[in-house]
């Protein structure tokens, strides 16, 4: 029994040390918002807040559209951002989004979290 009761406080113990040291979900989906109207409005419709629409005609996909799609995961986003470039083949591919790694969880947060408010 006290074997069980040191585990448990253990467990606990190390979750909240966990918890601790990262910013809460919804601090970082703010960030991500944010962000996201800085950096990524001018091409997608990242929000129903977003203060202009996009610059295209054929804007890509809205965020909302990429978070509910089956393939979107936190992995996936990330791989996308950080590969997708434009070239003299595929020129108008997405530019490369010069964002730190905190700044890319967040925007990344944030689209995730469009997939729970639709």
């Amino acid at each position: 029994m006290n074997r069980l009761i040191l585990l448990a406080g253990m467990i606990l113990s190390t979750a909240t040390a966990a918890n601790a040291a990262q910013p809460s979900d919804q601090n970082a989906i703010s960030a991500g918002h944010a962000l996201s109207l800085e950096f990524c409005a001018s091409c997608h419709v990242v929000a129903a807040d977003q203060p202009k629409p996009p610059l295209y005609a054929n804007a890509p996909p809205s965020f909302a559209a990429i978070a509910t799609r089956g393939t979107t995961t936190t992995a996936s986003l990330r791989r996308f951002v950080r590969t997708t470039h434009p070239t003299i083949a595929a020129p108008l591919k997405m530019p490369g989004v010069q964002v730190t790694d905190d700044q890319l969880d967040q925007i990344v947060a944030y689209i995730i979290s469009l997939r729970h408010s639709h």
